[in-house]
């Protein structure tokens, strides 16, 4: 536990931990987001977006058609950590961010498909994280929102944290654009600086 907690802390990811302990979160490419504001649902990956690992046509969620969701909300802190290394390379796996749209849990609660539900279907055949994920059976509208968190892969990471209403939905995309201009991985260091002090200006606008 306590080791979990600290490589988290060293990563960035301590920080975002805590932010993902409330609400249920889909995790998205920048095109993923953008392919989502255009259909305003989120959709199942019916094959016809990149896996993010090769397992992932083998996985649960898309072997029934469901969209996948992280929950880490019901799990308690020690089921969360001890399953660390399964779920946290997802958020640092896109460049040249990741988002991730949050859902309140009680607005999908009704119809969410539970890991514990999943083993008891189809036992550990399939890939699926334990505890964490969970799963919508059919598209989810967009407007459920309730708001977007944007990572940027830097080490450690940052992120910063958008209302879903009109004008958090334009600073976020404004971020978003910003972001999508920048070669993360081979960007030069006073680039990225001016990006990240830009995000650190906004937050105090």
């Amino acid at each position: 536990m306590e080791e979990s907690r600290v490589l988290l802390q060293r990563d960035g990811l301590g920080g975002l931990f805590t932010v993902l302990r409330q609400g249920v979160y889909h995790l998205t490419s920048v095109q993923g987001y953008t392919g989502i504001r255009r259909d305003r649902y989120i959709k199942p990956n019916d094959g016809s977006f990149p896996n993010t690992y090769p397992q992932s046509a083998n996985s649960y969620g898309r072997h029934h058609g469901y969209v996948s969701l992280f929950d880490f909300e019901s799990p308690t802190e020690e089921q969360c950590f001890l399953q660390r290394s399964k779920w946290e390379g997802f958020f640092t796996r896109h460049k040249p961010a990741t988002v991730l749209i949050r859902f309140n849990r009680g607005q999908l609660a009704s119809e969410l498909i539970s890991y514990e539900c999943a083993i008891k279907e189809v036992g550990f055949r399939m890939m699926k994280i334990p505890h964490v994920e969970v799963w919508y059976p059919k598209p989810i509208p967009f407007s459920y929102a309730t708001g977007l968190v944007l990572i940027t892969p830097t080490k450690p990471i940052r992120f910063e944290i958008f209302d879903s209403d009109e004008e958090g939905l334009q600073r976020f995309e404004r971020k978003l654009e910003a972001a999508s201009e920048l070669n993360i991985q081979g960007d030069t260091e006073s680039k990225l600086a001016s990006f990240l002090r830009s995000v650190t200006r906004d937050k105090h606008s």
